[in-house]
Parts: C-alpha cells; structure tokens; sequence
C-alpha cells in the first residue's frame, strides 16, 4: 500500500486487506511497532499473489 503525504513524501508499507469495494480497500499495516488500520483509494494498493504450497 502506497500512503502520500501532504508534505509529498510518499512511503510503501506491505499491509494485508481486510475488506474491499470497487474504489476501496480496507487494510491493516505495521508502522513504528503499532498496528494501524484504514480506508484508502483502490489505486493506492497492488496486489500480491501468495504462493500455494501443495501438501
């Protein structure tokens, strides 16, 4: 997930989606050790396929 700043700084952080709409993701991510949890913009998340282990 991509955050911008309104100083312009831009910082990526991997975060996990929790819910989602078509203009919406709902995600939880780590920064400075505390847990944090918001809406953003679609646009702002890329999504990662995980790797299925067969057993």
């Amino acid at each position: 997930m991509a955050l911008n700043w309104p100083s312009g700084r831009r910082e990526t952080y991997p975060a996990f989606a929790q819910a989602w709409t078509s203009e919406l993701v709902y995600v939880q991510w780590v920064e400075q050790s505390e847990g944090r949890r918001a809406w953003v913009t679609a646009n702002q998340c890329s999504r990662r396929q995980l790797a299925q282990s067969c057993r």
